[in-house]
């Protein structure tokens, strides 16, 4: 028998448990980082706060021992305009595996959420974390992740990339016809083609009807700049005849643990007339260079995993440009 107790605001005075715990978990068995490097990047990102994307650290304890910690963060959903919680990582300790802590954690957070929709990423070959998701009434989103590591050339390859939208603001791209499209970060002019983007994206792929204001009070936080800039992301677009075609949003998370970044690209939608022109690799090159301002580790987006022919098409064209198949699921809890 064993009693569980909650720090719910872990923070400094707690570090030494909770490096501990992480350095202890399977997850970081398989990134293999040190102890020493796990210290130096918690306390680094302890002391810039803004960048760390406000994530909320909850240590839990067995019997005064710590046992597992929880990572959170409220995230802003401009398609829905409504706010939900985001289990980032979940860390036990490897001598308490098997003890059902995965539902013990995630149990009272799916019903401490306040209405709000809690999502949470978990692998596959989890048993243990998928059954207690089972247990706490989440529901598998139809949604694929995919996955690109950057390498040291991709990394090079940022550097320039970024040098030509600091300098020039925009990248060309030249099609097999001779047809030249242009990338850059969207401007405030750009409203319009995005929400109109946004809803067509939402139509094709949710089989919703997304309300023309909601969307349009959503894609407002990402293009005027405010405090929460950090976390809404930004957008990029792609222009033919200087007439938006194409976007793409690209949201970046923090990893207090390694000291490096995740960037997340969203909302990827391209006209319908200008497919298949290699489009996604241009706007994947502009977040690229976007990202390397930041000690980005690896690009994830998300493909809706129906059998519609343009969502297994928008799957290949992302494995094209050297995303891979994650095995990861996305479960959500609605109250």
């Amino acid at each position: 028998m064993f009693r569980v107790t909650v720090a719910p605001t872990a923070g400094p005075a707690d570090s030494a448990d909770i490096v501990s715990v992480v350095y202890r978990s399977s997850r970081n068995h398989q990134r293999r980082l040190s102890y020493g490097q796990l210290c130096s990047a918690f306390q680094k990102s302890q002391e810039a706060p803004a960048s760390s994307d406000r994530i909320q650290f909850s240590l839990y304890r067995i019997n005064s021992e710590p046992a597992a910690l929880v990572t959170t963060a409220v995230h802003w959903d401009e398609v829905v305009r409504a706010t939900y919680l985001c289990i980032r990582d979940l860390y036990i300790d490897q001598r308490f595996r098997g003890a059902g802590l995965e539902r013990v954690l995630t149990e009272p957070l799916a019903k401490a959420n306040h209405g709000r929709e809690l999502r949470m990423l978990v692998s596959c070959k989890d048993i243990e974390m998928l059954d207690a998701c089972s247990c706490s009434q989440f529901g598998e989103k139809d949604y694929r992740m995919l996955t690109k590591s950057l390498t040291t050339a991709d990394v090079h390859a940022q550097k320039q990339r970024v040098e030509i939208l600091n300098d020039l603001q925009v990248m060309r791209h030249e099609t097999f016809n001779n047809e030249s499209y242009f990338t850059r970060h969207a401007r405030l002019e750009d409203e319009d083609a995005i929400v109109k983007y946004t809803r067509m994206m939402g139509r094709e792929t949710l089989s919703q009807d997304l309300r023309l204001e909601v969307v349009r009070q959503g894609v407002r936080r990402a293009l005027y700049p405010n405090i929460d800039s950090a976390t809404v992301g930004e957008y990029m677009v792609t222009t033919h005849k200087q007439v938006v075609v194409a976007i793409m949003k690209v949201v970046p998370q923090y990893d207090p643990f390694d000291g490096s970044w995740i960037a997340y690209l969203r909302r990827a939608y391209i006209h319908q007339k200008h497919r298949g022109k290699g489009l996604l690799g241009a706007l994947i090159d502009a977040a690229l260079g976007l990202v390397c301002r930041l000690a980005t580790r690896e690009l994830r987006s998300f493909v809706h995993r129906g059998n519609a022919s343009e969502d297994y098409v928008a799957l290949h064209a992302f494995e094209s440009y050297g995303f891979r198949r994650d095995d990861d699921v996305l479960f959500v809890n609605r109250r």
